[in-house]
């Protein structure tokens, strides 16, 4: 069975939960308020049931990532552990520093003449106010609206359950005090951008599955007397998500495990393909473990056309099994305890490494081959399709450039910093 799940943010006072599982268990929406004082494009689960100290402990790690310059050095970050919806049910995410190519024609989304493809609902009032999209309601709630299609502002239509990623910079006005809702609607689709409630402008972001290639909509809406909305600019982008097959076991606040059969989760990541700081002789991936299993299995990674990336942190044998962009020879110090953050390091044509828990415990000079042009895997290996399936808890993973050792140290403090404050840390 293949579940394709995704998240929702929900802020409280500011981000509305709007999740629309479908038949075959696929959630419409992702949505995440960007912080304009983070410079990063995560998408995470914070929904109102988390505890504060829980979400303030994962927007300090990402911030304390972002503020050493790490953030945007990793391709991927996941952390599965946050990952539930308001009614406990697992979601998957992934962060990708770029995201696909903007979407919008030429010109478009920055309103330097007019107000582009928007349309007003009603008798409200929509017009360009010094380079921004005005909208003052009058008599509809939904504001104004802008069909996602070839014809208006975008270059293409858009694709039937695919993706997207829609950014607005936006505020309100000060009377009365309230808040506007810029989501997509349309043909089932569900998908909050953002909940606008600042009165300076605020970035904005969100994810939606396409419904309609042709009838999909940008909405302002929950709009009452007195109201106004500023739109300063807008895009659309393609994104992609996790997909977790066959159910892999999520526990709240700690992660997915797997059955040893057949659960596992697609990145759907490949780093041949989508790698941007991931590179044949630069290049990290990393996984925080939160049981201890002694088994010849796949922690994640990927084999393709002889080179392998991989990690396996404890075998039966009690070993590691490590390979970071290199065909044979494993990494392979002792391992006799599986939990813990472990990362595999290629700083160099002749040097890889792997770290535990911020050690290095191991180096060698066995020569990379080349970089795997197939997707990474969790919870197993892929080797042509899925294969070493494990049965161990994650509780998060990333990959991305190479980090030296003072930067290895201070990324593991974060993360065990967070996980700390979450009372699931292992060491």
């Amino acid at each position: 069975m293949k579940q394709k799940i995704n998240s929702e943010i929900d802020y409280t006072k500011s981000i509305a939960s709007e999740i629309d599982y479908t038949k075959s268990i696929k959630s419409n929406l992702v949505s995440l308020q960007w912080n304009p004082h983070f410079n990063f494009r995560p998408v995470y689960d914070a929904c109102v049931s988390k505890p504060t100290t829980y979400r303030e402990a994962f927007s300090l790690m990402v911030k304390s990532f972002t503020d050493a310059g790490y953030w945007s050095r990793f391709d991927v970050f996941h952390w599965w552990g946050m990952h539930t919806n308001a009614n406990g049910e697992a979601l998957l995410d992934w962060k990708q520093p770029a995201g696909g190519d903007s979407l919008m024609d030429v010109g478009k989304g920055k309103f330097d003449i007019d107000t582009e493809s928007w349309v007003k609902y009603g008798n409200n009032i929509i017009e360009n106010d010094a380079g921004a999209l005005k909208v003052t309601y009058v008599d509809n709630s939904n504001g104004s609206y802008n069909i996602l299609k070839n014809s208006n502002d975008i270059n293409t239509d858009l694709t039937v359950d695919k993706p997207y990623k829609i950014t607005i910079k936006a505020k309100i006005n000060s009377i009365p005090a309230g808040s506007v809702t810029v989501r997509v609607t349309g043909f089932g689709a569900t998908g909050v951008i953002g909940v606008v409630t600042n009165t300076s402008y605020q970035l904005y972001s969100g994810i939606f599955y396409c419904t309609n290639s042709t009838n999909n909509s940008l909405i302002t809406a929950s709009m009452s007397a007195g109201e106004t909305i500023w739109i300063d600019e807008w895009d659309i982008q393609e994104w992609t998500n996790a997909t977790a097959y066959n159910a892999p076991t999520f526990t709240p606040d700690e992660g997915f495990t797997g059955n040893g059969s057949n659960m596992y989760i697609d990145w759907n990541w490949n780093p041949a393909a989508n790698g941007v700081n991931y590179l044949r002789d630069s290049a990290s991936l990393g996984v925080y473990i939160l049981t201890d299993v002694a088994e010849t299995k796949g922690d994640l990674g990927v084999i393709e056309s002889g080179i392998t990336t991989k990690i396996i942190s404890r075998t039966a044998g009690n070993i590691y099994l490590n390979r970071i962009n290199n065909g044979a020879n494993d990494m392979a110090p002792a391992s006799t305890d599986s939990r813990g953050l472990h990362i595999i390091i290629r700083d160099g044509i002749t040097s890889r490494r792997t770290y535990k828990n911020s050690i290095d415990i191991y180096s060698d000079s066995i020569t990379s081959n080349g970089v795997p042009n197939d997707n990474i895997y969790e919870l197993c290996i892929n080797n042509g399709g899925a294969s070493l399936f494990n049965t161990k808890k994650h509780l998060c993973s990333f990959i991305g450039g190479k980090f030296n050792a003072a930067e290895i140290l201070a990324i593991s403090n974060i993360i065990n910093t967070c996980a700390t404050t979450m009372g699931i840390n292992t060491y």
